[in-house]
């Protein structure tokens, strides 16, 4: 396997997947839960430093963008939202921290609302 973050030299790595996704959706009947946990495991063997996995319930108030399930969410009580400013916020924040010690092994971090 090639690592291309040390051919590029890509110190942090953030992505988005979702709330739900874990090594067992490799087997999910959703295509999304399957293709999302299937990233997770390719970035996590990758290698990267510092690699931040942000888990997400439904992302409120997009600019431009809105998906219907996220509409519905909206209004139902008990389930894990997070404002599209909040979230990007931290990852901005999380990116930003100084990060010490060896980069000789590698660093994941999962965030879930």
């Amino acid at each position: 396997m090639v690592y291309y973050q040390s051919i590029l030299g890509i110190p942090h790595f953030s992505t988005i997947t979702g709330e739900g996704v874990s090594e067992k959706s490799k087997n999910s009947w959703f295509l999304i839960y399957r293709v999302k946990a299937l990233v997770e495991e390719y970035l996590t063997l990758e290698k990267f430093p510092f690699l931040t996995i942000s888990r997400p319930g439904a992302i409120l108030n997009r600019v431009n963008y809105e998906h219907f399930g996220e509409f519905l969410f909206k209004y139902m009580p008990f389930t894990s939202k997070i404002e599209a400013t909040d979230l990007a916020k931290a990852i901005r924040l999380d990116a930003e921290k100084v990060h010490t010690g060896s980069n000789q092994q590698s660093v994941v971090k999962y965030y879930s609302n």
